[in-house]
């Protein structure tokens, strides 16, 4: 998407030629599929926020491109670049990996604390030239953009108290003399009062050389003035210092960042860069590291859904206690979901697909769908040997009619999912790890279902069960 936005003195036919004459020229770039344009007051009217006053010099451009030439949006982003100053408009834009990195963070990213602003400098200047020649990143910030250029003056103690002069005084000597702008004196003028300001403008541009000759003037013990250079008391080193001084926490902070590149893993490659920075011992002892990003926050999430996942195997089995009236019925029954577990790996790793938040979301779902076909076979079970059959015959039996509806209800289940999992559509890839983990568990559940729950029901089930009576069953059978 991009927001073109015209001068405040446009009218709306000339906004509107304007938007149609680089809607044409971005439908002619490879990998575009369609292009649609809108007034920005009118998408503001659709949700009902419309000021009533109709701004005709700003338009929304929606570009949607094929899923297989999607790499094309940085070729786009140039052209709308050109096409700015063809046009004589602002265009900016965005696309749906700035979305994603919007809600998910941005890539790697790292916290640096210390005291010392220069250790403090070095130490994320060195780790960026590292993360540089990490092929799997980009856009890496840079700490040394944003600093300038400084020249330090170190003052010779001894040497000065021999000119008698301390260090406080020298000081205030340079510093006055290169004070840019200072308020000689006020004139009133109709009760008013204004300040005459004098400037300047040699100290704009001063090099180390006009430092080091700079005339300071000194008082002898025997009280005659003379005057001295700063470069017989003192020296001028050249570097770097930060603009800003960032606090965290109360303490001084730097951040570094990188984008990770499309293709690579952000957990696998936060994981590199924290061996690489261990291995080269980039950071020292009086620097704290601290990782965030996207990572941190994908870990955060993952703990949420294992959280989510415990919570709900004990409300599966607190429910399935209370139909059965037994605890080891639902114990045999909770078998199945490490069944299904297995099943959602195995997909992933089929797929070529990594285990993610989204694709947790698939297991959170999967305990409480896979569990289904075991309960209806436990029951059947039960049912039978209430009615007076041995436990091998009634497992048996229980198989035998219980296999139609358990296949029909996976079957059914898969083929709901399988569009989703095969990404038809624009932006079904975000979810589609849940289709494949859901499909992949209950294909491998169901098929051990018919397998490992009659062995389960064998060795953990009652011996002997108490008999229905028959005017119970008769009810039953009713």
């Amino acid at each position: 998407s991009a927001t073109i936005q015209m001068p405040e003195e446009s009218s709306l036919e000339e906004t509107s030629e304007t938007t149609d004459a680089i809607s044409e020229e971005i439908k002619k770039v490879d990998g575009v599929k369609t292009v649609g344009a809108m007034l920005s007051s009118d998408a503001m009217g659709m949700f009902g926020m419309s000021s009533g006053q109709q701004d005709v010099t700003s338009t929304m451009l929606y570009i949607i491109l094929d899923e297989n030439k999607t790499e094309n949006g940085s070729l786009i982003d140039k052209k709308l670049e050109k096409m700015a100053e063809k046009y004589g408009c602002e265009i900016v834009s965005s696309s749906g990996t700035d979305m994603t990195s919007m809600m998910g963070g941005s890539g790697v990213s790292l916290n640096l604390y210390s005291d010392d602003l220069e250790i403090l400098r070095k130490t994320g200047s060195s780790i960026e030239d590292a993360l540089r020649d990490m092929k799997q990143l980009e856009e890496i910030s840079d700490v040394d953009e944003d600093s300038t250029e400084e020249m330090k003056i170190v003052v010779d103690k001894n040497l000065a108290m021999k000119e008698g002069l301390t260090t406080a005084q020298v000081y205030q000597q340079v510093s006055s003399k290169l004070t840019k702008e200072a308020t000689a004196t006020s004139i009133k003028q109709s009760d008013k009062s204004v300040d005459v300001i004098v400037e300047n403008t040699v100290s704009e541009n001063i090099d180390k050389d006009d430092l080091m000759n700079m005339k300071l003037s000194a008082d002898k013990k025997d009280g005659t003035k003379s005057e001295i250079t700063l470069s017989s008391i003192a020296s001028v080193e050249t570097g770097k210092s930060m603009n800003s001084i960032n606090h965290d926490n109360q303490k001084r902070s730097l951040k570094v960042t990188a984008a990770v590149k499309e293709g690579y893993n952000v957990t696998h490659v936060t994981d590199e860069v924290k061996k690489m920075i261990q291995k080269e011992k980039l950071v020292p002892e009086n620097v704290k590291i601290e990782y965030g990003g996207e990572n941190e926050e994908i870990v955060d999430a993952m703990k949420q859904m294992l959280l989510m996942l415990v919570v709900g195997l004990v409300l599966v089995y607190l429910i399935m206690v209370a139909q059965f009236q037994s605890l080891r019925s639902p114990f045999i029954v909770i078998f199945t979901i490490p069944l299904a577990f297995t099943g959602g790996m195995l997909a992933l790793l089929v797929c070529g697909q990594d285990v993610s938040v989204v694709s947790m979301m698939g297991f959170v779902m999967l305990m409480g769908v896979v569990v289904n076909n075991a309960i209806v076979l436990v029951d059947c079970i039960n049912k039978f040997r209430m009615e007076g059959m041995e436990m091998d015959e009634a497992i048996i039996n229980a198989g035998a009619v219980r296999m139609r509806p358990v296949l029909m209800t996976a079957i059914t289940t898969i083929l709901g999912l399988l569009p989703l999992a095969i990404g038809i559509g624009t932006g079904a890839e975000m979810i589609q790890p849940v289709a494949i983990v859901c499909i992949g568990g209950l294909l491998y559940a169901t098929l051990m279902t018919l397998v490992i729950i009659p062995i389960m029901y064998k060795i953990f089930a009652k011996k002997h069960i108490e008999k229905i009576k028959e005017e119970d069953l008769e009810i039953l059978s009713v």
